[in-house]
């Protein structure tokens, strides 16, 4: 069942947590010291690309984490989010160096404690550890159909980040500002250049501690590092396209999507007048 554009808008705000804390929570399942699987190494490219009529301008997640295996054998559990304004194009596995291990990902719209979440899905499965000083890698290729929803690039994983290295290429039709937060803890650094017609942004960081999920506590975007991502405009061939350039430019476009909820006011004043 396909729901309403503000329900789905509502729900990627509240998936991006989700995976955050639902990541966290497998790990510590799976792994009770938390120091014995670690991502030795995380590398995470997006790209702003042309698109097609429906989707003009698309951006492009190549992502690949390496987990490492510091004691006894153990796994971990991987879990990618997505809904019907991101896609998932390809899932590449290999456990110590071998495709020949029979992980097969499963995909299923996302549930918590039997509550339906709207169209968001999720692909997961179990990723082993075999031994003490093992690998496993996994590779992930996305696509966001509307910069309009991708809107943070988050540091932290469930484990902790020995290496990190993140690239956003961003052409030069593209207007797009990034906002840094919660940088000054950890060891971040920041280099931005140019390759031909697009601009390069590269954040490099080692020693990422795995996130903490503790009840009551603030939300991790008040303490975790992480890009905010404020897509402004795009000069595409077919003409300029507005996001949110103003905040004048993102209220219509909230307002936009409420108009498409499509209520039967008849239908409604019908239930409250049964209810009161």
């Amino acid at each position: 069942m396909k729901l309403s554009p503000p329900i789905t808008m509502f729900k990627i705000i509240a998936a991006t947590a989700v995976l955050c804390h639902a990541s966290v929570a497998f790990s510590q399942k799976s792994d009770p010291d938390s120091k014995n699987i670690v991502i030795s190494l995380s590398s995470r490219q997006f790209r702003f690309v042309t698109g097609n009529a429906d989707a003009p301008v698309q951006i492009k997640e190549e992502s690949s984490r390496t987990y490492y295996c510091n004691d006894y054998r153990n796994s971990v559990g991987v879990v990618e989010f997505y809904n019907d304004k991101e896609r998932i194009d390809d899932v590449d596995i290999l456990v110590d160096d071998s495709k020949k291990h029979g992980i097969k990902p499963s995909n299923d719209y996302y549930s918590s404690d039997g509550i339906f979440y709207s169209d968001a899905r999720v692909c997961y499965f179990t990723l082993p550890l075999v031994k003490k000083g093992s690998t496993s890698k996994v590779t992930f290729s996305k696509t966001y159909l509307d910069p309009r929803y991708f809107t943070s690039i988050h540091f932290m994983e469930g484990e902790a980040i020995l290496s990190q290295e993140i690239n956003i290429i961003v052409p030069s039709w593209m207007n797009v500002e990034f906002k840094e937060f919660n940088f000054s803890r950890y060891n971040i650094s920041k280099n931005i250049k140019k390759d031909g017609d697009a601009t390069i942004y590269t954040y490099t960081m080692k020693d990422i501690p795995a996130m903490v999920n503790e009840p009551s506590s603030p939300g991790f975007t008040y303490y975790a590092p992480h890009l905010l991502v404020m897509t402004k405009s795009a000069d595409t061939k077919s003409g300029k396209i507005t996001y949110f350039n103003t905040l004048k430019d993102q209220y219509d476009w909230y307002h936009n999507l409420v108009l498409q909820t499509g209520n039967d006011a008849a239908i409604i004043k019908e239930k409250a007048t049964e209810i009161t």
